[in-house]
């Protein structure tokens, strides 16, 4: 049973008096204990996907259509006081920046604490400690009795971000959404950090959503690969088949700028020639024909996401990429 499903979601900003479109008619389910990358360049709507689900737009966005359900329960129909207690508990969120995310004036331990006692509330103090040294173990922390005591700009940056995961645990979610996650660590943290969530999504039978810029942190992390460009999904394949055989121009152009051990020691890696389109001003047809080598007459009209076999593609030139 699909835990989590998003349909044609469409999200608006308003800037300078208008309202513009930055999720154009979204789709996607999320199974119980499966997980899904999704990616794209920024400014493609990934992160304000990941916000929708959890409520938690800035002011100047709404959504405009759509719906949202977690087990069929309709969240964007729910009260705010019933969706805070799906917040932080069913569904939690792990931000980019953990020092930022953390509060600069509490200890670890109070803001898991916090988390425990608005959504798995324990007898007594002792057992609310010793919860708290269980997360911090969960995810990887040595000596967590004194790490407890920390406060977040006394820990390392994968430390933090083991701490902010500790703290998102502690509602003991259903879904994780991880938002960029990995994004101000370096290489050998991000692929530890990557490494946690899928254990932990092993261990706890939890649904994992990880939104990245970075097609290389999910090669052996996603089940499925979701890949927006300009508000739009452009391309949704089980991961193994995306990385195989790209049908999506931007897909193919995303990958083949990873750095490969295979091939010549030393090249150059490809990028991909100007930049996304502004939300106010996208161009006729399909989003990313301006930047695509394959783009013919055809891509004048903006094309369907169309089914074929296991994954889903909008592009005239499926299957050519």
């Amino acid at each position: 049973m699909d835990q989590l499903v998003v349909s044609d979601l469409v999200v608006e900003f308003a800037r300078a008096g208008h309202r513009v479109p930055v999720v154009r008619g979204v789709s996607f389910t999320l199974e119980r204990g499966r997980r899904v990358a999704v990616v794209g360049e920024s400014g493609s709507g990934k992160s304000v996907t990941a916000l929708a689900v959890t409520r938690l737009l800035p002011p100047t966005a709404s959504i405009r259509s759509g719906s949202i359900s977690l087990d069929g329960s309709d969240l964007l129909g729910l009260p705010e006081r019933s969706m805070e207690d799906i917040r932080g508990g069913r569904v939690a969120m792990v931000f980019q920046d953990a020092l930022t995310a953390l509060d600069p004036l509490f200890t670890i331990e109070q803001q898991i604490q916090a988390v425990l006692d608005r959504h798995a509330p324990r007898a007594s103090r002792q057992a609310r400690h010793d919860e708290c040294l269980e997360l911090m173990r969960a995810v990887g922390i040595s000596d967590p009795e004194r790490r407890l005591r920390a406060y977040p700009h006394e820990l390392s940056g994968g430390m933090r971000q083991r701490a902010l995961i500790a703290t998102a645990l502690a509602g003991d979610p259903e879904v994780l959404i991880a938002d960029e996650p990995t994004t101000a660590l370096d290489v050998t943290v991000q692929a530890q950090i990557v490494d946690l969530l899928r254990r932990l999504s092993d261990e706890r039978g939890m649904a994992v959503i990880l939104i990245t810029h970075d097609l290389g942190v999910v090669a052996d992390f996603a089940d499925r690969v979701v890949v927006m460009y300009a508000g739009r999904i452009v391309e949704d394949a089980p991961a193994d088949e995306l990385f195989e055989s790209p049908a999506h121009p931007y897909s193919a152009a995303l990958l083949d700028s990873l750095p490969s051990l295979d091939g010549p020691r030393m090249r150059r890696l490809p990028s991909i020639g100007g930049a996304p389109p502004d939300p106010a001003a996208l161009p006729a047809g399909c989003s990313f024909a301006p930047r695509c080598a394959r783009a013919t007459g055809e891509c004048d009209s903006e094309p369907v996401l169309v089914t074929i076999g296991a994954r889903r593609v909008a592009c005239h030139h499926a299957g050519t990429a």
